[in-house]
């Protein structure tokens, strides 16, 4: 595809907005995930949206709203009921997600088999950013917008829940409340970026942005922020490179991330493994 046609298509001016929006919102996000150590959890959510997206086409067919209420009401019911069966069980977190993901994900294939419509839902699976609709920018707008201010205006609070939770219970910080707030807005960030990567690649946007900022940084606020700018402009640049060269652009967007993390381990100016090594060096002479 030539230049000019990607300037006068629609659908690449549609692709490239929400995808940055998505890029940048997550990129903020994935500094809580990181923080939490929830990486794996968060990859458990975004298999867990398969019983909802299923049972959504199943119930009304393939439409955003379906899916997205679908997806975020399954994952939703996985972490939240995680969180649940641990607080009244002897079962710990992550085998209380491993029960419910799996479960859920095996009651989503026999969903599957009756809809039949598996070549609609490999869209959801995989992503298929280039199809969507002014309704579906609105939505993954509203909702990434949500979810930033949320994440800034509580900033302080989480902060101090991530670092020191027992001093944050003391001085009257909602510390299982903000926890579960957070949860829920992991699920909502993960539907969202559903049409953008897809259920099955979306955990990497919500958490390599922040793993990349603390290869080169070590304060929070430039975690949060970097991992927005890196979210979004990796995703912005994923989208015109899949129009010029013709990939997938979700996929695009998972490799490209993969790839400035990469870069950031190896070059990092503070923590990278030639600058460790450089310092190696001179200590030894």
């Amino acid at each position: 595809m030539s230049w000019q046609e990607i300037i006068n298509s629609p659908f690449f001016w549609r692709a490239l907005t929400i995808a940055m929006i998505i890029g940048f919102a997550n990129g903020c996000l994935s500094c809580h995930v990181v923080l939490r150590k929830s990486s794996l959890v968060v990859g458990a959510y975004a298999h867990g949206t398969l019983p909802g997206i299923a049972t959504a086409v199943l119930l009304g067919g393939v439409t955003m709203i379906n899916v997205f209420v679908g997806a975020a009401a399954s994952a939703l019911l996985i972490g939240l009921g995680s969180v649940w069966l641990v607080r009244h069980s002897r079962v710990d977190h992550h085998s209380a997600l491993a029960l419910m993901w799996t479960a859920g994900a095996a009651i989503g294939l026999f969903i599957i088999d009756r809809t039949g419509a598996t070549q609609e839902l490999e869209g959801w699976m995989f992503g298929y950013i280039l199809t969507i609709s002014d309704q579906d920018l609105w939505t993954s707008f509203i909702v990434s917008s949500l979810t930033l201010i949320i994440v800034v205006v509580l900033q302080r609070p989480l902060l101090l829940m991530h670092f020191e939770p027992d001093v944050a219970a003391s001085v009257g910080v909602p510390v299982k409340f903000l926890h579960y707030l957070l949860v829920t807005l992991f699920v909502l960030a993960l539907v969202s970026s559903l049409q953008a990567v897809g259920a099955i690649l979306a955990t990497a946007t919500l958490v390599l942005p922040a793993l990349t900022m603390t290869q080169v940084a070590d304060s929070p606020r430039k975690v949060f922020w970097g991992g927005g700018l890196i979210g979004g402009g990796v995703a912005g640049l994923a989208i015109v490179l899949s129009h010029l060269i013709s990939v997938r652009p979700g996929a695009l967007i998972v490799v490209l991330l993969a790839l400035v993390f990469g870069m950031a381990v190896v070059f990092g100016p503070k923590y990278g493994i030639l600058h460790r090594l450089r310092h190696g060096a001179h200590r030894h002479c």
